[in-house]
């Protein structure tokens, strides 16, 4: 912030980026901005469709599952939530266990489950319909992205010290552990098969 003769009054670092996420037939977005909301933008009216209010904190990562029915977020309150966006009266699932900061959030394909990583070093997979954990998987760092791969047999998880481990989805046994040498890990995608 800076006074109208000029100089700094009081500096902030901010240390999150805003995310966004659109829907498989790009008719959807959905953007949060430093705030604890979600805006979802109707990109063929091109207004917005909605506000979605309900995190404490800001929010790391927002996906769309495959129909583009729901959406998916996760925050830095320590919970992940998936909101409906066909119904705008019904309150968003709320999946809360974790002790640290969720850092991402990924539908898993074909089924009625979610996994979430974060800053507690586990990423956990949920059953949607009863909000349970189903599988935990230790990475023992914190965990900055999940993903998973089409038939939902595998997760990769990645961690602040630049290392990936990939995960057995039925009985959560690490496959692989793979290291960068020193370079951050910014992406990482399964191929389609």
């Amino acid at each position: 912030f800076f006074s109208a003769k000029g100089g700094c009054i009081e500096c902030h670092f901010l240390d999150v980026q805003p995310v966004a996420g659109v829907n498989q037939d790009f008719s959807l977005a959905a953007f949060s901005l430093w705030d604890h909301n979600i805006r979802i933008w109707d990109v063929v009216a091109q207004q917005d469709k909605r506000l979605l209010k309900g995190h404490d904190d800001v929010i790391h990562s927002v996906r769309f599952d495959v129909d583009g029915k729901r959406l998916l977020s996760a925050s830095r309150d320590f919970t992940a939530r998936i909101w409906s966006l066909e119904d705008s009266e019904a309150a968003p699932l709320v999946f809360r266990k974790h002790t640290g900061s969720v850092n991402d959030a990924a539908f898993l394909p074909l089924q009625e489950k979610i996994i979430t990583g974060s800053d507690d070093g586990k990423a956990i997979i949920w059953d949607i319909a009863n909000q349970k954990p189903v599988l935990t998987m230790e990475h023992n760092r914190p965990i900055l992205k999940v993903e998973i791969n089409s038939a939902s047999t595998r997760v990769l998880t990645w961690a602040d010290d630049a290392t990936a481990i990939l995960w057995d989805t039925v009985q959560g046994k690490n496959l692989a552990t793979l290291k960068s040498s020193g370079a951050e890990v910014l992406v990482v995608h399964f191929s389609p098969d």
